[in-house]
């Protein structure tokens, strides 16, 4: 039977403080990544809004200077060519059946 059962209790102490270690470590790990997807959230609106209103500045070294913490610059240096290419793409909705004025809004604002 189980409740009969001798336990063994051997490193316990050692096993709660993994636990706890563990627990917080990965507590940090999950706020650090959402974080970062907010950055990016807040990061693809703003091109949206800069690409509408046809502003002529370089976001990328804006948002630079803006995260004066290195560890931050350090994590968005990666990404920076990919965000570079990826802001020389243009899309064309209609080949895809959507005809809301909407939905392509930033694109045609002429």
């Amino acid at each position: 039977m189980d409740s009969e059962r001798v336990r063994d209790h051997n490193m316990r102490p050692q096993k709660t403080w993994l636990f706890l270690l563990l627990g917080i470590v990965s507590w940090l790990v999950i706020s650090v990544l959402m974080l970062l997807v907010h950055f990016t959230n807040i990061y693809f609106k703003a091109l949206i809004l800069f690409k509408s209103f046809k502003l002529e500045f370089d976001f990328i070294e804006r948002l630079k200077e803006f995260l004066q913490i290195p560890i931050m610059i350090d994590l968005i240096n990666p990404f920076v060519p990919l965000l570079n290419l990826l802001s020389y793409f243009s899309l064309d909705f209609g080949a895809i059946g959507v005809t809301c004025v909407g939905a392509v809004m930033y694109v045609n604002c002429d």
